[in-house]
Order: structure tokens, then sequence, then C-alpha cells
């Protein structure tokens, strides 16, 4: 069967919505013990979303194991050495 992504499903069905409730937790609690691993991100306060603070602590700190760099070096993200 072909593989396919629905953007807003969760609207969908309830099932699809329970799912997407289901992995947000799930995430949440991820990124609330990467704080701990990683910490000075605010990764519990911001679960991983850009926020102003989480990229002036990427500027001081540098990236963690668990930045994307592909994603920090889009244009007008930040700048990364490469």
């Amino acid at each position: 069967a072909k593989e396919v992504t629905r953007i807003k499903a969760d609207g969908d069905g309830a099932s699809v919505a329970a799912v997407s409730v289901i992995a947000k937790g799930h995430r949440d609690r991820m990124m609330i013990a990467h704080d701990r691993e990683y910490p000075g991100y605010g990764w519990a306060s911001n679960k991983g979303y850009s926020s102003a603070e989480h990229f002036a602590a990427i500027a001081e700190l540098g990236p963690s194991a668990l930045h994307r760099l592909t994603w920090l070096k889009q244009p007008a993200l930040i700048d990364i050495p490469d």
C-alpha cells in the first residue's frame, strides 16, 4: 500500500485525534527528560519548539546532539559554523 501523508488529519476522526494527543504527550515527556540530559536549552518549557530563549541558548551553548543542524542552518535562524 502506498503511504499517504495527511496534513491536519487529527480533524478527520476520533482515532487519529486520540493518537495525536498520545504522541504529543509522549513527545513532551521525552523533551522533559532531554532537559535533564542537556540543561540550558529549556527543553522542558519549550518542548523543542522555536523560542527566542531557545535560540539564545543555542547561540551561547552551541547545538546539542538533539538539534538538527540542517534545520538550524536555514537562513535567518542561527549561524552554526560548518
